[in-house]
């Protein structure tokens, strides 16, 4: 979901405060997940995550994270990036074939996959493609290993999070409602 805590408890309380949240949360179905979970999670919300594409040593232009930026403060690198050309984009892709570091193709290279893991509720893999801008939109067929692979919108997942008002609906309530 897109609510998220961070707890800083003493070491010598952290078993104690995990099990009081667990306890806490049995009446909401909690359940404990690691890291591979969040990373997929991550991946197929189009969530940016530092351990994947955040490797790849790509600017916030090609990793789509302007938004994240202020255009009108100074900052280190601001200038830089100010006057930097794009010539790609990191895109969403579905297909076989998925693994990072693969090449795409078209008739030639147009890109590399820097994130891609397989999705159980999709029942295909997703990924994330470096492509030249030319690409770097949905709708196109393309290959990776001779597999085709498509540049699809993101998010991969419609998630009922994205209809989910705080204010209106609830978690004992949640069988009750209807949603898109």
């Amino acid at each position: 979901g897109e609510y998220g805590y961070d707890l800083l408890v003493p070491n010598a309380r952290a078993g104690e405060v995990r099990d009081r949240l667990a306890a806490a949360g049995q009446a909401f179905d909690l359940v404990t997940v690691g890291v591979d979970l969040l990373d997929l999670c991550a991946l197929e919300n189009w969530f940016f995550n530092v351990r994947s594409a955040g490797q790849a040593a790509l600017s916030p232009l090609e990793l789509q994270l302007r938004w994240r930026l202020g255009r009108h403060k100074e900052y280190v690198g601001a200038s830089a990036l100010a006057a930097r050309v794009q010539t790609q984009r990191v895109t969403s892709v579905v297909g076989a074939g998925l693994s990072v570091g693969a090449q795409v193709w078209a008739s030639a290279p147009v890109g590399t996959v820097v994130d891609a893991a397989f999705s159980p509720i999709m029942g295909q893999w997703v990924g994330l493609a470096l492509l030249d801008l030319r690409w770097a939109h949905p709708g196109w067929t393309l290959r990776v290993d001779g597999e085709p692979v498509r540049t699809v919108s993101a998010p991969f997942l419609e998630n009922r999070s994205l209809y989910v008002h705080p204010q209106q609906h609830s978690y004992a309530t949640r069988d009750e409602h209807s949603f898109a």
